[in-house]
This record gives C-alpha cells, structure tokens and sequence, in this order.
C-alpha cells in the first residue's frame, strides 16, 4: 500500500489530536498537575511541526517543523520536571525555533545533513533528560516508572541512531533519508511513541494525585502531622515489625493538659498555634528514632514506637513530656504558667505477644490515671506490671 502525503498527515493529526485532547482531559480531571499541560502544549506544536514538515516545501518545512518539534520535546522534559514540583524555564521554549532559524547562516550547517544530525541529537538530549526526571520521581510504581524510562531511552536510541545514520552517509543517501518515505519511516515511529509515552505520563500524573488524595487523608490540617487513621493504618505494621525485629512495642497517648481553658483565654486561632508547636516539638523529640507521632483528635496526640526495651519507652516518654515543657508556652489558666501534656503509655515485649487494641486501651487508661493524678505526668502501664508514674508535676486542676 502507498500512503499519499495526504494520508500521512491526516495519520498524524488523527493521533495527535486523540494524545492531546487525552492529556487536556485528564488535566480537567487533576487541575493542580500542571505537567499535562505542559505536554499539551508539547503535543500542540508537534503538530504544528508536522503540518509544516508535510505542507510546506523544504528547506523551509525542515527548519520549521523540526524547530517545533524539538520546543515539543522540551515540553516533554519540562512536563517531567513538573511531575518531581520542580522548577521550568519557559522562556527555552523559544530556543529550538530560534537556533533552527540562525543555523543556515553557520557555514558548518550550510547543508540540510549536519543540521538533521544536530536536530536528532538535540532530541535525544531532551529525551534523556526527561528519562533522568522520571528516574527521580519517586510517587509512583518501580513498574511504571521503568515503562516510562523503557519509552524515553528507546526513542533517545532512535535518535542518536538517525543522527549517526546520516552523520555518515553520503550525500547522495542523505537526499533519500529526507525523502518521503524517510520521514514518514521516522514519524511512525515517535508517533507511536507518543501514544505509548501518552499513556505513561498521564498514568504517573494519577498516580501523583492520587498520592498526594491519599497524603491529604492521612495528614491533620491543623498541626501537619499524620491523625487518627494514619494511627490506625500504621498499628498493625508496627505491631508486625515489632514482633519481626523482637523490639518492644509502645504506645504513648497524650493530652495536653487544661486545654480547654487555653482556648477559652487565648481563642481557637491561639489553641491551634499551639497544638502546632506541640506537635512539632514532639516530632523533633523521636527524631532518630523507630517511632511516629499522630493527632488522635481534639488535644490529644498518640505516638507510636518500637524500641529494644520497655526502659527505652518509659524514657523517651519522660523526653517527650519534658519537651513539651521546654517550649515554654504561656497558659495562665494553670498554675504552672505554661502549657503541659499528660502521658499514658502501655507497652509490651514480644515475649508476652502484641495485642494492639489491648495495648491502645490500656494506654488510654494510662492517660486517665494521669489526668486523675495531677497531669503533666507519665504513667505506664505494661502487661505485667500495675501503673505506674514515672514522673509527675503538681499542676492546678481546673
């Protein structure tokens, strides 16, 4: 079958127009992700180039289209770079269009050959790069990941062997090469390409938003840190790993304490300031160690930790209470004059077996033991042993 210029381009349009109304698409689907429309501004102007490349006679098509097509292959690489949130420079668009305009003027790039040779290796340079970007993105699959930079290194090879090919051809066979039947040889092959790259990108822009869907679920407004379900999501796989490196499990609910009257004194805007330096100064707290900090609800905050011994957990309590007292946080509502935490903990060894809601309830009756004791104290329970207050400081009660 012989395909007519015709034929050929409105192939090309066809598949075009179905990548770039497939990337506008899913853009209106995840607004935010502003690499789809970078690749819908890449898929519009290869277009573009390839309309030129077939309607208009060369040398003109040649320095016009291919101009294009690698601003559009820069897109690519910008649409990579915004997957990983990192900076693009808009204005190197305008480079590739510019350096294919002012290249006959170079004596070296007087003849059409060196200029389709620095054209292909432009491309691939683009197509690296962007395979570089998608090695560093780390919010999606190892599998798709390594589809995308399967795709990119590809038609980075295809590329670099174009460019080879009529590097060392004669000039005679570099006339064939930009022939019909050569660029179409070419252009079949990136606009597969396309298609496939299509379906890769606007699968880790998905991805991405659906990791960042779930990162929001996962994480308290108010205070930055994980709540109460990314606990719950969590206390199996630590109870699991606890048990698999033989470490002691424990978990530390915690209250700040009369923080009722801090809100009413202070206001809400004020009590959310302060659940955030609370939460912070826990978190810096069990840094450098195998241990998390979640807002349960309210004032209360739950850490959750796996250390070699049931010591270990009573100290890096104590640690996290006294923490919170280092921050200094006036509260004049009690009668120490800054804002205190209460702690219950239960903990367990895998000696005596985990049962985590055994364990979550009995650190909740730990926190009541504290609040009914005084406040800004810890008090343990284990599964062997009665409460115990391993610290404790007289605060006014309410």
């Amino acid at each position: 079958m012989v395909l007519d210029p015709v034929t050929i381009l409105v192939i090309h349009l066809l598949i075009i127009l179905l990548v770039g109304v497939s990337y506008a698409v899913a853009w209106l689907d995840a607004r935010r992700e502003t690499a789809l429309l970078w690749m819908f501004g890449g898929t519009l102007g290869a277009g573009i180039g390839i309309i030129l490349r077939f309607s208009v006679p060369a040398p003109a098509s040649l320095i016009l289209s291919n101009g294009l097509i690698e601003a559009a292959s820069c897109c690519l690489w910008f649409a990579c770079r915004r997957l990983r949130e990192v900076r693009v420079w808009p204005w190197a668009l305008a480079l590739p269009p510019l350096l294919w305009c002012g290249l006959p003027a170079w004596p070296l790039f007087g003849a059409i050959g060196p200029r389709i040779v620095l054209a292909n290796l432009v491309l691939a340079l683009f197509f690296l790069l962007a395979a570089r970007e998608v090695l560093a993105f780390a919010r999606t699959t190892p599998a798709l990941r390594l589809y995308m930079i399967g795709l990119l290194g590809l038609q980075a090879g295809v590329y670099l062997v174009w460019a080879m090919v009529n590097l060392v051809s004669p000039p005679a066979a570099q006339a064939h090469l930009l022939t019909l039947r050569g660029l179409v040889l070419t252009d079949l092959v990136s606009l597969v390409v396309t298609l496939l790259l299509a379906i890769g990108l606007i699968g880790l822009a998905r991805d991405k938003t659906l990791r960042l869907y779930r990162q929001a679920a996962l994480t308290d407004v108010v205070t930055g840190i994980e709540n109460r379900r990314a606990f719950e999501e969590r206390l199996p796989m630590a109870t699991a790993g606890a048990a698999r490196h033989r470490l002691a499990l424990g978990i530390i609910m915690m209250d700040a304490d009369h923080f009722k009257s801090y809100n009413d004194r202070y206001g809400h805007l004020h009590g959310d300031r302060c659940l955030r330096r609370i939460a912070q100064g826990l978190k810096a707290g069990l840094s450098g160690v195998d241990g998390s900090v979640f807002r349960y609800g309210g004032e209360e905050f739950v850490a959750l930790v796996s250390l070699p011994s049931r010591d270990e957990i009573a100290a890096l309590a104590e640690s996290l209470r006294q923490s919170v007292r280092d921050l200094r946080l006036p509260h004049e509502g009690q009668g120490s004059g800054i804002v205190t935490i209460s702690m219950g903990v239960a903990m367990a060894e895998p000696s005596a077996g985990f049962d985590p809601a055994r364990l979550l309830a009995a650190a909740d009756d730990a926190l009541y033991e504290a609040k009914r004791g005084g406040r800004d104290r810890v008090i343990i329970l284990t599964s062997d042993t009665a409460p115990a207050v391993v610290s404790e400081r007289e605060t006014a009660r309410i």
